[in-house]
C-alpha cells in the first residue's frame, strides 16, 4: 500500500506540533534532576524542555511546588585564598529528590506542563455575540413564549 502526500500536506504534517509523551518527558526531567544533583551550578534543562518554555529557574520552581525536589541553602564563611585572616561568604545549595510519590508527581507535572496547552478553545469567539445572533434569528419573538429573554 502506497500513500501519496502532496507538498501542502507535507508542510501541514511538519508544522503540526508533536505531542510529548510521558516517557519522553520523564527522561528529560530525570536527566535534569541528575545534572542538578551532581552539579547545580551548571545544570540546564535540555532543548526540548526549553522549547516548552521552561528555563532552569521555572523548572526548579515547578519541581519544588510538586514536592519532587527539596533544597537546603546555607551561607558559610570560608577563609580567603589570598589572605587567611580574611573570610568571604560562600553560598551553598544542596538539592535532594524525595522518593515518596515521585511517579505520581511526575504524571501530574507532565499533565500540568504538556497537556495544559491542549485545552480545547472556545468554539464561539464571543459567547454573548453568538447568543444575540441566535435570538435575533427568531423574528416572531417565540423565545419570549418559551421563557427566554433578549440580551
Amino acid at each position: 500500500m502506497k500513500i501519496y502526500i502532496n507538498e501542502s500536506q507535507l508542510e501541514t504534517i511538519n508544522n503540526s506540533e508533536k505531542e510529548i509523551t510521558y516517557y519522553e518527558f520523564n527522561i528529560w526531567v530525570r536527566n535534569f534532576l541528575k545534572l542538578l544533583l551532581s552539579n547545580p551550578a551548571e545544570a540546564e534543562p535540555n532543548a526540548s524542555l526549553k522549547q516548552l518554555g521552561l528555563n532552569k529557574k521555572d523548572l526548579i520552581k515547578k519541581l519544588k511546588k510538586r514536592g519532587m525536589l527539596t533544597s537546603d541553602e546555607n551561607i558559610t564563611e570560608v577563609p580567603n585564598e589570598d589572605d587567611e585572616t580574611k573570610k568571604r561568604a560562600k553560598y551553598v545549595i544542596k538539592y535532594s529528590v524525595p522518593r515518596k510519590n515521585f511517579e505520581r508527581n511526575m504524571h501530574r507535572l507532565h499533565t500540568e506542563i504538556c497537556e495544559s496547552e491542549w485545552k480545547p478553545k472556545s468554539v464561539l469567539s464571543d459567547e454573548a455575540e453568538e447568543i444575540r445572533k441566535i435570538l435575533d434569528m427568531d423574528d416572531d419573538n417565540a423565545y419570549k413564549d418559551r421563557g427566554g429573554y433578549k440580551l
